[in-house]
């Protein structure tokens, strides 16, 4: 299909005045990359992550007791690589976290007398959608997958719900809600995916 456009028009009025519209179109975001790999006949671990946009990412190694091992936090870099030696913590299950806006990674290891095994059947990874405010639009798109998904789409000034949409987007598809017959304000944006909410507060002049 040539140049895809979704033209998708939501109107919904409180007390005459709000209306707004969403407009869909076809895009791909690179995705976060996080990748975690022993060293063979080592104690040690690769991390690698890209993507990063030089948002702050925080990644923390911890135990079966959640006690924090090792942390480090990373800024302003689009990518961040590291060899960590584990030759001095004690043999055990211990679990690496990855934080940040876009994504979360739970990869847990198996720190054994010789070696260490990283358990990528156990690893889970969360990513958030995307939602910016500019040009007087909300951009919104989905964290990259296969699935369809159902969203939630809700506007509030202040406890007043003013808006509400519902729909199945695909992560290819990025929609874009025009806010130009909202009054000047202060407003709550929110997207509910798989049961978990994301918020943005936008300010209209």
């Amino acid at each position: 299909m040539k140049n895809l456009l979704f033209l998708l028009s939501f109107f919904f009025y409180i007390l005459g005045f709000s209306t707004l519209s969403a407009n869909t179109s076809v895009n791909v975001k690179a995705e976060p990359i996080v990748k975690i790999k022993s060293v063979e006949q080592e104690k040690s671990i690769h991390l690698y992550f890209a993507n990063l946009l030089q948002q702050t990412t925080h990644w923390e190694l911890m135990d079966k007791n959640g006690k924090r091992v090792y942390q480090e936090t990373i800024s302003d870099k689009d990518a961040y690589a590291k060899k960590l030696n584990l030759s001095k913590i004690k043999s055990g299950n211990y679990v690496i976290v990855v934080e940040n806006e876009r994504i979360e990674v739970k990869q847990p290891i198996l720190i054994a007398r010789d070696d260490v095994r990283v358990l990528d059947n156990k690893r889970s990874e969360k990513m958030a959608p995307s939602i910016e405010f500019k040009d007087k639009a909300i951009h919104f798109q989905l964290a990259p997958g296969s699935r369809a998904k159902l969203i939630t789409v809700n506007i509030f000034d202040g406890e007043e719900m003013i808006y509400e949409a519902k729909e199945v987007m695909m992560s290819t598809m990025r929609k874009q809600y025009s806010i130009n017959n909202l009054h000047r304000g202060n407003y709550i944006f929110r997207v509910i995916v798989d049961d978990k909410a994301y918020y943005e507060e936008i300010e209209v002049e």
